[in-house]
């Protein structure tokens, strides 16, 4: 952070175009899982801690540089006070949380948590947290 400017730096993957695919896949162990949460959990403190709410954490957005897990900022974070201007749906709605599905605009970065912990569902079981025919059958789900 240097005044108002907040940088990011990215960092290519290990695998180039196809690594988030080659992530997802991966079978990790419990302790490789915890780790990788954790890493993530540390991105979006940070970037909650400076204002930022990303409202497209999914698990294509991770992956691995020197076995470490980076977070990819493709679809970079939005401003939360640009945010509540917006009134159009953004995101993966399998990982959308139920503010976003139901487009309120008081919504917190607690948006960011609920797609963590759908993405950690996805790590694990290797399928969406939420499943439908159609846009509106999930989103019907993540309400239920």
């Amino acid at each position: 952070m240097d005044g108002n400017r907040l940088y990011f730096q990215t960092e290519a993957p290990e695998n180039g175009n196809s690594c988030w695919k080659a992530f997802c896949k991966k079978k990790f162990s419990t302790f490789e899982m915890l780790v990788i949460f954790r890493q993530m959990l540390n991105v979006l403190h940070y970037l909650h801690t400076n204002g930022i709410i990303h409202r497209d954490v999914h698990p294509t957005r991770f992956h691995l540089v020197m076995g470490k897990a980076k977070f990819n900022f493709i679809g970079m974070p939005y401003n939360y006070k640009k945010l509540l201007k917006k009134e159009n749906f953004s995101g993966h709605i399998n990982y959308s949380s139920p503010e976003l599905i139901l487009e309120q605009m008081n919504f917190s970065d607690k948006v960011d948590i609920w797609s963590l912990g759908c993405c950690l569902y996805f790590l694990i079981v290797k399928k969406d947290p939420f499943e439908g025919k159609d846009p509106k059958t999930i989103k019907d789900n993540i309400l239920k």
